[in-house]
């Protein structure tokens, strides 16, 4: 008889959970075409700029920013969500804008690969400023613990706010976690190509921006 499905919970990650996040995202990244390009092996240092920008986001206790984890019975954290809502125009309107070119990237990381990656998605992510929305900004799960359901919980956290408040959502997608959104209502309106050997990599990766409608009531 098979054993039953862990049970899965969906909590506020804390600022002590900072590092084992940015441990999360790094493994669960590590076999990504993109993320290779960019940041290569893992290191520490690597991880510890991902987990200090974490914790800094998390300090600021901004009303907007919901920090998650997914852990299981014995609270090992093995996914971790970021949503971001703007249930009003005024919060969307005072999104900041990011530069990658200044941006912080751990030594070690392609800086030139960083830098076209990032500003093409910063840019296609201004289509939603001014406009009532929630952002899902990342969704990670570790590799041992991929299809178990805590991206799907994740993900059903952002849009059942989503569709109480009835506003959209905005997400960027890799083709690997497409049909997942897909299955959550988010649609297909924009995309950029990044041409991974210019930057050391094989091929050409696709990030897709993806709106999902407000429900209609």
């Amino acid at each position: 008889m098979a054993n039953p499905p862990p049970k899965i919970r969906i909590l506020p990650a804390q600022l002590e959970d900072a590092s084992a996040l940015s441990m999360v995202e790094w493994d669960a990244y590590s076999s990504d075409p993109v993320s290779r390009a960019m940041f290569g092996e893992y290191t520490p240092e690597g991880s510890e700029v991902r987990a200090k920008e974490i914790a800094e986001g998390m300090a600021k206790k901004g009303p907007n920013t919901h920090y998650l984890k997914a852990v299981l019975d014995d609270d090992t954290i093995i996914a971790v969500g970021i949503w971001y809502f703007y249930l009003d125009e005024e919060s969307s309107k005072a999104i900041e804008v990011k530069d990658a070119k200044t941006k912080e990237w751990p030594t070690g990381a392609n800086v030139e690969a960083c830098t076209d990656f990032f500003g093409k998605l910063y840019k296609m992510r201004e289509r939603m400023r001014g406009q009532r929305h929630v952002f899902l900004s990342s969704v990670a799960t570790d590799i041992a613990h991929q299809g178990l359901g805590a991206g799907s919980a994740l993900l059903k956290y952002g849009v059942d706010i989503a569709d109480k408040e009835n506003v959209p959502g905005w997400l960027e997608a890799s083709v690997k976690g497409y049909n997942l959104y897909k299955k959550f209502g988010f649609q297909e309106v924009d995309s950029f190509t990044l041409d991974l050997s210019e930057y050391g990599g094989e091929g050409e990766r696709s990030i897709i921006g993806m709106l999902r409608p407000a429900r209609q009531n």
